[in-house]
């Protein structure tokens, strides 16, 4: 009995752990859409460039251009200076581990520009992803593992420079736990049935 009370506290411990994964999330909900040309100044770490013509724009809900409703606030990924910027921000990585970058896309929704391109790199990985202009959100994904613990960026940029571009939300970067951490679920479980066996039998 006290074994199983042990290896319960440990399973909760694990499930904690694993449930605390996420490096990073960003929603945008926490900035006030409507901003043209927008200037995060490194608020969560957003930076935009790489020079002061490369721009985004922060839209949705309570502003002018609120594309795709229900959603908050996301980015225009090109803004409205006619030359499309890099939205990029910074985690640390731990060599080894394995990363997710996840994140939501949709088409521009005003301009039937054929195919549009968004180009996303996180740490040494690069891909770019598709959309026609009417796609509502949908969500993508990008793994790294890093060989050097250091500090690594990620970013987002669109082949588009008409000031109309794709849009951008939900971003997140979550660590994978390692194989080692289910194993260790996995005999607790198992060690819990064990337990409640002996219990039965004895009964």
């Amino acid at each position: 009995m006290k074994i199983a009370k042990i290896t319960i506290a440990l399973l909760l411990s694990l499930g904690s752990t694993l449930s605390q994964a996420a490096v990073f999330t960003e929603d945008f909900n926490g900035f006030t859409a409507d901003q043209l040309n927008w200037n995060p100044a490194g608020a969560n770490g957003w930076v935009v460039g790489p020079t002061a013509n490369d721009t985004v724009d922060l839209i949705g809900q309570g502003g002018s251009f609120d594309l795709l409703p229900g959603n908050g606030s996301y980015v225009d990924l090109d803004g409205s200076t006619g030359s499309s910027g890099v939205l990029r921000n910074f985690v640390d990585l731990i060599a080894g581990t394995q990363y997710t970058l996840s994140f939501w896309l949709a088409g521009n929704q005003r301009a039937d520009q054929g195919t549009e391109s968004v180009n996303v790199h996180f740490g040494g990985v690069n891909q770019t992803f598709n959309l026609s202009y009417l796609d509502p959100f949908k969500t993508f994904s990008l793994i790294y593992t890093p060989t050097v613990t250091n500090t690594y960026s990620f970013g987002f940029t669109t082949n588009s420079n008409d000031n109309v571009g794709a849009l951008l939300d939900n971003v997140s970067v979550t660590a994978v736990p390692e194989p080692e951490t289910y194993a260790l679920m996995l005999a607790g479980l198992g060690l819990i049935g064990f337990s409640a066996r002996r219990r039965k039998t004895h009964a």
